[in-house]
This record gives C-alpha cells, structure tokens and sequence, in this order.
C-alpha cells in the first residue's frame, strides 16, 4: 500500500502486516547542506588531480634529470681517462726532450 500527501513522500515496507512509512519534510533544508559538502569534494577531487599530473610531471623530469647526471658522469670518467692518457704522453714528451737536450750538451762538449 503506497500514500502520497503534498509534504510527505511515503515509502511502504511491509513488516508482517504493519507498514512503515519515512517522512522527506526536512530534506530542502538539508540540500544546501548536501550540495556544500558535493561542491568542496569537487573542489578537493580537482586539486587532487592537478596536483597529481603536476607531481607526474615532477617525476618524469626527475628520471630525465637523473637520467642525464648519469650521462654526464660516464662522459666525465671517459674524459678523465683521456687526459691522464695525454697527460702520460706529454710527461714521456718532457723527458725525451731533457734526455735530447742533455744529450746535446754532452755532444757539444
């Protein structure tokens, strides 16, 4: 058995032979209520997104960035070897021309 009156919304369940019925006379003054808190998890929800792409961002950067100093390291530890390989070549350079140099002093003599 189902009422309708102008201010009650009535909903039947049976319960043996009794019915219940739930009075929505008050729920108008709680739609404002209901739609704030809506709109301000809205509102959170789209924080919470921009702030995750903006993190995700963030972090591709990071991997990039982490990616590159890696990068640089091994050229650096190439570079590195490059010069101590010339480094050797000019001290051997050196030498030979002091050994060429004291050799000519002792040719002139």
């Amino acid at each position: 058995m189902k009422t309708r009156l102008s201010n009650r919304a009535a909903f039947l369940f049976k319960k043996g032979e009794e019915a219940m019925s739930v009075d929505f006379t008050y729920l108008k003054d709680w739609i404002p209520i209901i739609m704030f808190f809506i709109t301000i998890l809205g509102g959170f929800w789209s924080i919470a997104d921009k702030l995750n792409s903006t993190l995700k961002t963030l972090s591709f950067e990071i991997k990039r960035l982490h990616e590159s100093i890696m990068r640089s390291e091994k050229e650096q530890l190439k570079m590195n070897d490059t010069i101590d390989k010339h480094d050797g070549r000019l001290d051997k350079a050196e030498k030979d021309i002091e050994v060429l140099k004291d050799w000519r002093k002792g040719y002139r003599k």
